[in-house]
């Protein structure tokens, strides 16, 4: 069995404002979807990986310490 990767990525919403947050590979296809279709405040061109790793917690600690 495959483990899913963690993405940690930039974004920048509708107002402008930038953030950063994490994302497993298995999420992030229906999370760009759901921007995608307006139901985040997220531009959908502005989301960009900045980081990848297969250890969930360094990742969410990654997203957090920017």
């Amino acid at each position: 069995m495959t483990r899913p990767t963690y993405g940690v990525y930039e974004a920048q919403t509708t107002d402008g404002e930038k953030f950063r947050f994490c994302c497993s590979s298995v999420r992030l296809v229906s999370l760009m979807r759901e921007i995608e279709e307006g139901r985040w405040s997220i531009r959908p061109d502005s989301v960009r990986l900045i980081y990848t790793t297969d250890d969930r917690n360094e990742a969410r600690a990654m997203a957090a310490e920017f």
